[in-house]
């Protein structure tokens, strides 16, 4: 366990939410079709991972499971700040290039050098790539990648997934196929799906089904998209 406690180490965190809104809102990336809403949702993103993360914690402390808070709403926080940057990078995930980023930051406002290394490493495996490098497989790093999946798998996400598939299709029957696989993808992982933290479990269970739910639903109103004679018609768009 870290020397950070709450609400003493607060300042601290506010300081690592600082510098995600450095990385992510006023990054120098220039990559085409990134837009201010994209880095908005990413960094909103980020502040509701936190929040998640700090959900998981205390239904933790609650079971007598031993968790660190600091590091998990430090990691939380930071997972996704190497988001554009690894755009920058071939063959390096936004995990590890976000690790990269954030050590000398943590350094820079008087983190020790373990509790550091413990937040880089939950910051690298958020997305499930524990063999980027070896290190102790710690607790924090499951709380860090389970608090991304329930945000990822909330219903913020079915609106940015219907918005990107009707913006990038070239006509409705195109988006139902889309919906068609993101709803297999989903199945999948519910069915694979292991959480380290047992309230992480039930909230991913919980949001997979609303969003199998709201993905089928908006296909079959998709499947209308039909004229009089019910047959396929022409439409860029399936509002």
């Amino acid at each position: 366990m870290s020397k950070y406690t709450f609400p003493e180490s607060l300042h601290l965190l506010k300081k690592a939410q600082e510098f995600a809104y450095e990385c992510l809102i006023n990054t120098k990336v220039d990559v085409e079709d990134m837009s201010e809403v994209a880095k908005w949702y990413r960094y909103e993103h980020s502040l509701r991972v936190a929040n998640f993360g700090k959900m998981l914690v205390d239904d933790a402390k609650k079971r007598g499971i031993e968790v660190d808070e600091f590091t998990v709403r430090m990691a939380c926080t930071l997972h996704d700040i190497g988001k554009f940057e690894a755009f920058l990078i071939p063959n390096m995930s936004h995990g590890l290039v976000g690790a990269n980023m954030a050590r000398p930051f943590l350094k820079s406002i008087g983190i020790d050098d373990k509790t550091t290394e413990d937040i880089c490493w939950c910051i690298t495996c958020h997305s499930g790539e524990f063999d980027q490098y070896e290190y102790d497989d710690i607790i924090e790093a499951h709380f860090t990648e389970e608090a991304d999946d329930i945000d990822r798998y909330g219903m913020l996400r079915v609106l940015a997934k219907i918005g990107d598939w009707k913006e990038s299709s070239a006509n409705y029957l195109e988006v139902i196929d889309k919906v068609d696989k993101y709803i297999a993808r989903l199945r999948r992982h519910k069915k694979n799906l292991r959480c380290t933290s047992p309230k992480a479990e039930k909230i991913l269970r919980k949001e997979i089904n609303l969003q199998i739910e709201a993905f089928y639903g908006y296909r079959k109103q998709m499947a209308l998209t039909t004229d009089p004679e019910g047959k396929n018609v022409k439409s860029k768009y399936c509002d």
